[in-house]
């Protein structure tokens, strides 16, 4: 539906639609609160079906519902928003994304406070694994602060509800995605190609095994890249 998403104020039954939060090509996230329940905050993103059905999409909602781990933003409901789509609603994480942190900063955070976001992440990404989901689009965007300041990895197997794709290549994107997302934690800055040349010299911080952990995670090569998160964890 491309575009088309963009700015619709159209209903999601049983919720009461409040701001634009964020608007994409294929999604939108929005602030709203159940019907009859004003002052409890939800997320809701409302997203295109593409090639999906919409029972084939509940099913892995469910599933996707069922994970249950203090670093991932759970899904809590998901319904037909009655505009050709799916609104995906989750609970409401106050403290803003890692982009923000790093765009209020203009740079990177410590390498402590990157190499805890790392475990956080990477576990609640070993519980998708587990069950069988994976993530598909670990980024800083992705990653959100409770009003504690506690991590959050968000929009978890959003990206392939209704889809199937080898688990395989997609824990492997999942590991690329999160020591992406490490890297720009460090730096203020993505990773450009394949392979990222990392300067630790370059780099205010003095933790190589750090440093050493995200270009394992970044290698083009498969043969020189962790293949689990788990391995990228020890």
């Amino acid at each position: 539906m491309g575009t088309g998403y963009r700015g619709r104020s159209t209903p999601v039954p049983g919720y009461v639609i409040r701001d634009l939060i964020s608007a994409g090509d294929r999604a939108e996230i929005w602030r709203g609160e159940p019907e009859g329940q004003p002052g409890r905050v939800v997320a809701i993103k409302r997203v295109t079906l593409g090639d999906a059905d919409l029972d084939a999409v509940r099913r892995a909602a469910d599933t996707l519902a069922q994970l249950s781990h203090p670093g991932i933003l759970a899904i809590q409901d998901i319904v037909a928003d009655g505009d050709g789509g799916v609104a995906v609603v989750s609970g409401y994480a106050t403290g803003g994304s890692l982009a923000d942190r790093l765009r209020r900063r203009g740079g990177g955070l410590p390498d402590a406070e990157v190499a805890e976001l790392g475990i956080r992440l990477g576990e609640a990404l070993i519980a998708g694994h587990q069950a069988g989901i994976v993530h598909g689009r670990v980024r800083p965007t992705s990653v959100l602060y409770d009003a504690e300041g506690r991590p959050l990895l968000a929009a978890f197997g959003a990206a392939h509800l209704g889809k199937h794709r080898g688990p395989s290549r997609d824990e492997a994107a999942d590991v690329r995605g999160l020591a992406a997302t490490l890297f720009e934690a460090v730096t203020g800055a993505p990773p450009l190609g394949d392979d990222a040349a990392i300067d630790d010299d370059a780099v205010s911080g003095p933790d190589r095994g750090l440093m050493a952990t995200i270009r394992c995670g970044l290698h083009g090569d498969p043969a020189d890249r962790f293949d689990t998160i788990e391995s990228m964890l020890s």
